[in-house]
């Protein structure tokens, strides 16, 4: 079975912990497909950290790329649904869930995340 590619938008806080793990193998059936942030020194500290991976500066550049099959974006906790739905008609499925679509409590997210995992 083929690996999903992951694609990380956004190399903050959150966005490393999400490449880290995935890098470190901690989910199974996933790789890194490509980072993405809009500062250049996170995008020069992703590829120092990770040079296999390819990273861009723009989220458009990066699911134009077609190298990811799956997308978190992790810019923070505001919503970020444009990010979000500039996704539809470029991939198979989009589906806006945490801050995307509101700021709510990390369990809600998460919980959220969950659920939509378990119907893919």
């Amino acid at each position: 079975m083929k690996n999903v590619r992951l694609g990380v938008i956004g190399f903050g806080n959150m966005g490393t912990v999400h490449v880290k793990s995935v890098a470190e193998g901690k989910v199974p059936g996933m790789e890194l497909g490509a980072i993405c942030d809009i500062a250049p020194a996170r995008c020069e500290a992703a590829r120092q950290e990770y040079p296999q991976v390819p990273v861009f500066g723009e989220a458009e550049e990066l699911y134009r790329s077609g190298l990811c099959d799956a997308v978190i974006i992790a810019t923070g906790v505001r919503a970020d649904r444009k990010t979000a739905e500039s996704f539809y008609g470029i991939t198979p499925e989009t589906y806006m869930i945490g801050d995307c679509e509101k700021p709510r409590k990390i369990q809600e997210a998460t919980m959220e995340g969950y659920t939509v995992a378990a119907t893919l």
